[in-house]
Order: C-alpha cells, then structure tokens, then sequence
C-alpha cells in the first residue's frame, strides 16, 4: 500500500535510519562513490591513488609483493584486494582463476540503459519497478530528478532492435514524450557468474572482479559490503594464518553466489509466460539441482530456516516466501487455524491504513531533506 501510494519508508522526525518500514537507498552510485572516496581520505586515513596498473610483481612463492603503477611506480603491500572491475587484473590475470559460467542457468547478457529526466514536483516512486518482456526484464528506479530505466534482455532470444523497440515502448506507456535517440541509450554487455575462488594466496577479489550476476535483485552492493565484513571479521594477522582464511572465505561466498543465482533463478521458473525465452527458463536442464529439490519440498511446505540455515543470508526464507506465494505459486495447506488466519490478514491490513496515513510521499520527504541541506549549507 506504501508503494502504492509513492510513499517514504520514514518521517522526518524519526532519528536517523530507523523507519516505519524496512528500506534501503536509491541513489546516484557516481555521486555516492565520490563520497566514499572523499570520507576515506578525510576521515579515515586513506591514501587515495588514481592510476593504471601496468605490471603485477610477484615473489617466488606466488604471493603478489607489488602492483607496478603508470604514473606512481610500484604500491608495496602484503595483502591486495582486487577490485579491478571486469578485468580482474589480480585475481584473473595474474593468479588466473578460472570463471565459473552461470548463463546456462541466468541467459540474460545485455541491457541499455538509459536516464529519462523527471519534471519538478512528479511523484517519485517508493521501490524499484521490474518489468517482465518477451526476453527479460526492465528495471525502473525513481530519483528526485531523473529516473533509471534499462531493458535487460538475452541476445539468445532478443536482437538489440529488438531491444531498442521493447524499451521504446515501455518508454512510451510511463515516460509520455520521452525521446529514446535523445536519451542516447548506453549499451551494456555482461556475463553472469563469478569466479572458481575468491581469495588466492594473498589476493581478495572483491566486487566486479569476484563476479557479477544480472541485477534483478541489485545484489552486487550487498556482496562487497558482505566481503569487506568477512575480511574484517577475519583479518590473518600473520601470512601463516592466511591460508586458512582464504579456505574459509572461499567456501562462505561459493555459498553465497549459489544461493544468489538460486533466488535469481526462481523468478524466471515461476512465470507462466509463453515465449520460447520463458519457456527455456522452466526447463529442468536450467535449474540449479539445490533449487529443482526446493521447490518440490515447497509444494508440501513453505521455505523456512532449515531450508536456508545461515544466519546471515542474502535471502533468507521470507523472501523466497514473497517471490513463491507473490508469483501464484500454490501455497501448501494451511497449517494455523483459519481464525488465526483471518486474524493475522486484518492485522496487516490495519498497519498498511495505519502507515498510509502517517508517512509522506517520496516527493514531499526528498525535497524537505533537500532544503534542510541546503539551509545547513547556507549557514556552515
């Protein structure tokens, strides 16, 4: 019902992260990563250097000793993280771990994205919006001033005109008078899956350099934070211990990536879409072994903690909840009483009137927050 009405998950007298609702950020990641960048140099000590590297020493035991620099020579460390992007440098090309591939479970391996301007005062919706078509998904995420919009798609099944013409249009049912030559559409091409290992000798990938995954469910941030808690967590103070480490986080984020292209995978073996795109997701053949054994166990009972038992999971069993019972999945008999049932629906309803009534709308929190910067601003 929030989402519904463009509402904020807060008010503004709440104190800072709490909320009426669960939520996260929508926001503007060039801006944000200067951000970081600005807060780790000022606040926490870093040395931020901007650079190409060219060459990677190593010692004889393989440990990397130095990254040899374009402009600022050789950075000397005994620990490297490997956040290199797609190239992964590091973890790729110097250690050369192999890519393990998941297009055969996830086919999607382009999008075009584009920024479509948002007039002043337009209502800025509350949630990501996903929108299936004939051979994938558009994401569409509101921002004050523009909103985010990308045709996700599989070149297996959709030509890019193709593409072009499927983003046109739904360009044309939410964005009236949007001109898509205008927007110049940037063109991304991608490949779904992650590497063998994660951390070798003393090398940590880390982001893209470790994988990257379609972002139907915006994982990608959520892993590097995930990452950087689990190197923290178990920082080896000597190079002795390291490989124990590395041991332990190699098996926690294979882990992690599996369960991640499982939840993925289960929003495509829902649908009951017809198209030979759709049709190919069901196929037995494409479905994770793990998640085909899930889902004949769901039939009989919903997801729970024995199905997912780490405490800390990216998805944990409600989730999977949404996605199964939300896409019509048949739910298993009901095991509280019907009175019970009926009483924990009223409830819902009652707190969806409740919050209806209380929260602003996205629009009218953003531009209240935007002023109070401002206004901070003016006065520093």
């Amino acid at each position: 019902a929030a989402c519904d009405a463009d509402l904020a998950p807060r008010q503004r007298a709440m104190p800072d992260y709490a909320g009426a609702l669960n939520y996260a950020y929508h926001l503007d990641a060039g801006k944000f990563a200067a951000l970081l960048a600005r807060h780790g140099v000022a606040k926490l000590g870093v040395r931020h250097v901007r650079d190409h590297v060219v060459a990677v020493a190593q010692a004889e035991d393989g440990d990397v000793v130095a990254v040899e620099t374009r402009d600022h020579g050789a950075i000397a460390g005994d620990l490297f993280v490997d956040c290199t992007g797609h190239a992964a440098l590091l973890i790729g090309g110097t250690f050369g771990v192999p890519f393990v591939d998941r297009s055969g479970e996830l086919f999607n391996d382009r999008a075009l994205a584009v920024q479509v301007p948002a007039a002043p005062g337009s209502a800025i919706a509350s949630q990501t919006t996903a929108t299936a078509h004939a051979a994938g998904w558009i994401w569409d995420i509101g921002l004050p001033t523009r909103r985010g919009v990308g045709c996700v798609y599989a070149s297996a099944y959709m030509t890019d005109d193709e593409a072009r013409a499927t983003l046109a249009d739904y360009l044309a049912r939410t964005a009236p008078g949007a001109d898509l030559d205008a927007l110049a559409p940037r063109r991304l091409t991608f490949r779904s899956g992650h590497r063998e290992r994660f951390w070798v000798r003393n090398c940590v990938a880390i982001g893209l350099s470790a994988g990257f995954l379609e972002p139907l469910e915006a994982s990608a941030i959520v892993l590097v934070e995930l990452s950087l808690e689990a190197l923290l967590a178990g920082f080896p103070a000597t190079r002795d211990a390291m490989d124990v480490h590395a041991r332990r986080f190699d098996q926690l984020f294979r882990y992690r990536w599996d369960r991640i292209v499982e939840f993925l995978k289960l929003h495509y073996v829902l649908s009951e879409r017809i198209e030979p795109y759709w049709r190919a997701h069901r196929d037995p053949a494409t479905i994770p072994p793990r998640l085909a054994d899930q889902l004949r166990v769901w039939r009989d009972q919903p997801p729970s903690t024995l199905d997912l038992p780490h405490a800390d999971e990216i998805f944990p069993a409600a989730s999977y909840q949404y996605v199964l019972y939300g896409m019509g999945a048949a739910p298993p008999p009901a095991r509280p009483a019907p009175g019970a049932a009926v009483a924990a629906v009223a409830q819902v309803d009652q707190r969806a009137r409740a919050l209806v009534a209380g929260l602003p709308t996205n629009r009218a929190y953003l531009d209240a927050l935007a002023r109070d910067h401002a206004s901070l601003e003016a006065t520093a």
